[in-house]
Formats: C-alpha cells, structure tokens, sequence
C-alpha cells in the first residue's frame, strides 16, 4: 500500500528537523579548526557548508527509511560536535581529517585568465563646431559634413533633411532614428519646457506674494527707520533679478544658440543639396560615356562581320 504521509508537510516533523538543524549550527563556531582548512578564497566554514546541503538533499525525501536514516545521522552528528569541541578528543581529530581528505580530493579551481581590456570606443566628432567666442553671438560651423563621396557606402549621396520637434532644429540623416538622438530631444525639450513653467509660475504666483512681502517690509523699514535701524532691500526685485530675469537670459540664449545651431545646419544641407547634384550629374555623363563606348564597340563588330 502507498504512503500517504509526506513528512516535509507534517510540522511535527519540521519543527523537529529545525530543531536539529539549529542545534547543529549553534555547534559549528565552537569547533576549532586549523587555518589550513580556511585557506581558499571565497570559501565559507566547511562543517556549515556540509551541514547545509545534507539538509538541502534529504528536504524533499518521503520514504520513512530514508527520512529515518537521515534523522539518526543528524543525531549522531549533533553527538560527534558536541564532542569536538575540545581540540585533544579523537571525535575533533577525525573531524579535520576527514575535512582535509575532503580538501585534497576539490583541488583549488586555476585562476581564470586574464581578460583582454575591451577596445576603447573612439567618439564621433560633433557635427557642429562654435567658432564664437563665448560673449558673442554664437556661430557655429560644420565640422565632417559633407564628407566625401568614398566615405559614402552606396556611392549616391543622400542629402539630410533638416528637421525640428519642440522649436529645437536637428538634421535627419538616415532611417530609422537612433534612440540616442531621440532620447536627447527629448531631455532637452524637457529641460526647456521646465524653464519656462518656472518663469511662469515666479512671475504669476511667486512675485504678486513678493509684492505682499515688500509692502509689509517698507511698512517696517518706516518703522525702523523712526528707530534708526537699516533694512535690506525689496524681496520683489530679488525674486525679478535673480529669479525671472536670470531663467529668461538662459532661453534667450537658448534660443540664439538653436538658431546658430540651424543655420549652421543649413548650410550643411545646400551643401549636401549641390555636392549630390553635381555627383548625380556626374554618374548621368558617366553612363552616357558608357552607352556611347558600347554602341561604337557594337557598331566595329557589326562591320567587322560583314
């Protein structure tokens, strides 16, 4: 007749078996052991580690002489550390022999080679180059594009398409778009948009309170000044100056900056626009050439067979 009892599932048996397993760790840190046992690296105690995969092999077992067997094993271990503990018994002496059998027959793993530093990933030149100076209107120049022909796979030059999301300009240069460039719209169009919600919001909600503010402090400088006491200046011109004024200096000069950035890229697309039409015209000359060499070869066969 079949079992029906499973004994991982009965919590007599549990409560018992991690009793045992409990009492069996508390045991470990009073063993001594020599430190040639503890000489590898990355290796944890050697009786904690045995006694954790024995449990971790018999857990799943449902048949009572293995469950059994397991049990008294555990029992005659929990005896065999209990006596260990002192260094001059024979139960330690065959505990470190049998743990440097064990050592001997797991021979130290070789160290793993050493891995080749990964190539250094040069970085594309920036498609524009500023060639102002910092206090100046900014002017930006083409620093590779348009590039040759023999740098161009295909050999037919594709001109770019300049293009713009969120009033920021950028060139289309080939299908799809790669997630980079998209990823930096975005993050700049995010960083702009918070710009301006910030200048909104000082100049609507945090400067009509700052107004409330300066009355109250002029109200009190009066006061102070019946008194001869000195009072800083308005918090409505702080929040102006320092606040308004200086986000909107920003995307003034963000937006200079964009639109040097589009003439530039402009003038890489006419670039790009009269290269690709005098190389179109060139392949048309070249294939007339061709056409017109093959009908003069034709026509000095066909004399020849007559």
């Amino acid at each position: 007749m079949p079992s029906f009892f499973v004994p991982a599932r009965d919590s007599r048996h549990r409560a018992a078996c991690f009793a045992l397993y409990r009492a069996l760790l508390r045991l470990v840190p009073k063993v001594t052991l020599p430190d040639d046992l503890f000489s590898r690296p990355d290796w944890q105690h050697p009786i904690r580690y045995l006694l954790r995969t024995s449990f971790q092999r018999n857990k799943n077992d449902t048949s009572p002489r293995l469950v059994t067997s397991a049990l008294k094993s555990g029992y005659r271990s929990l005896t065999l550390l209990t006596r260990a503990r002192d260094a001059s018994s024979p139960q330690h002496a065959e505990i470190v022999a049998f743990l440097r059998e064990r050592q001997a027959a797991f021979p130290p793993p070789k160290p793993p080679p050493p891995q080749p530093e990964p190539p250094k990933r040069e970085r594309p030149p920036p498609l524009l180059t500023r060639t102002s100076s910092p206090h100046e209107m900014p002017v930006y120049t083409s620093t590779v594009r348009p590039l040759p022909l023999s740098e161009i796979s295909g050999g037919v030059r594709k001109v770019p398409v300049l293009d713009e999301t969120n009033s920021i300009a950028f060139l289309r240069i080939g299908k799809p778009q790669s997630h980079w460039h998209a990823n930096f719209l975005r993050r700049k169009a995010l960083r702009r948009q918070a710009r301006i919600t910030t200048v909104q919001e000082m100049w609507e909600d945090v400067r009509p309170s700052a107004a409330e503010e300066d009355a109250w402090e002029r109200r009190l400088e009066e006061l102070a000044a019946e008194e001869g006491t000195f009072v800083l200046g308005p918090y409505e011109r702080t929040v102006r100056e320092y606040g308004v004024e200086y986000l909107r200096k920003a995307l003034n000069d963000e937006a200079e900056d964009m639109v040097a950035r589009s003439t530039a890229m402009l003038d890489i697309v006419d670039e790009e626009r009269k290269l690709a039409a005098q190389e179109r015209l060139a392949r048309k000359e070249e294939r007339r050439k061709d056409w017109e060499e093959r009908t003069r070869q034709e026509k000095e066969q066909a004399q020849q067979q007559e």
